[in-house]
């Protein structure tokens, strides 16, 4: 298999890319769950569900959030 390196120009760029896609992910997912709601309800349910999916993934929490290094 071949590195994902090939596709970027460089580390940086793959690990910038790496970030959107998970934030396009977690905003899809809660998205999804906030269809229809509105209100308190509708903080409390986002609030919920990012905190559960910034804890299922740590590594991937800790990039996008922990800055680019």
């Amino acid at each position: 298999p071949q590195a994902m390196y090939a596709y970027f120009p460089g580390k940086e760029q793959l690990k910038v890319a790496l970030i959107i896609d998970f934030l396009d992910e977690l905003t899809a997912n809660i998205e999804k769950k906030l269809v229809g709601v509105a209100g308190e309800q509708a903080l409390t349910i986002f609030g919920e569900r990012l905190h559960t999916l910034l804890l299922a993934q740590p590594e991937m929490t800790r990039l996008a959030f922990g800055g680019i290094n």
